[in-house]
């Protein structure tokens, strides 16, 4: 089950798990670490939850994460859970516990918190069992704030949702023109139907009046007979 975590590294270092003394470092050195890894930095926490919770359980999930966020003392700027995040098409599919996932849900978290204290919520994420994935970053001052960088993000998926309406039109298009063609069909066939009745109406009076006829020439032949006779007495 794979997971996705940071490594936290002050600048110009190659991260706290460095021993300045091994590597020819001072005193200083490592002072200078230990006080990077209590000053409080921001962070993005991007989680992507099973998509078959319902209501219920996608509100526990969320609020049990943010519980961890709190819990390690980190002061929560917003939870971003609404569009254009919330249920969206995982960029390839992902196995997560046997099952194959093509969908997830998305909740990001804007929160300031001390490095040092991360490992608790890393091993929370971790350990849940709703939690499909989960990245967590440093927000570097150069991306803008969050609001901007939602607002980019909306642009970028912008051309996706042109994309989807272009083809939800096509496909509503095609399910028209297939109408059509289906009442021409079936106004053809009752056409037809039609037009064999009425065919079908004449054949048979043509018989009817040809039968009359016949019967007609019978009796006209009889009465002549019967003339005849009468004449021969």
């Amino acid at each position: 089950m794979e997971r996705c975590s940071i490594t936290i590294s002050p600048p110009g270092r190659s991260g706290l798990s460095q021993d300045p003394a091994s590597s020819g470092g001072t005193h200083r050195e490592g002072q200078v670490l230990s006080e990077y890894a209590r000053e409080p930095r921001n962070y993005e926490l991007m989680v992507i939850l099973l998509p078959e919770l319902v209501d219920e359980e996608l509100t526990g999930a969320i609020d049990r994460i943010s519980q961890h966020v709190t819990n390690i003392g980190a002061d929560v700027r917003d939870v971003l859970k609404d569009s254009p995040w919330g249920r969206r098409r995982l960029a390839y599919t992902i196995r997560f516990n046997g099952t194959d996932y093509r969908d997830g849900y998305y909740v990001i978290w804007h929160f300031t918190a001390t490095p040092s204290s991360l490992g608790d919520l890393e091993r929370e994420l971790k350990l849940d069992t709703r939690v499909i994935r989960h990245l967590l970053v440093i927000e570097d001052p150069k991306w803008g704030s969050p609001q901007e960088r939602e607002a980019a993000r909306e642009l970028a998926n912008a051309p996706v949702v042109v994309e989807e309406a272009a083809a939800v039109a096509q496909a509503e298009e095609i399910v028209a023109e297939a109408a059509v063609l289906e009442a021409v069909i079936e106004a053809a066939e009752i056409e037809a139907i039609v037009e064999a009745a009425e065919v079908a109406a004449i054949e048979e009076a043509v018989i009817e009046a040809a039968e009359i006829e016949a019967i007609e020439e019978v009796i006209e032949l009889e009465q002549v007979a019967a003339e005849a006779a009468a004449d021969e007495k």
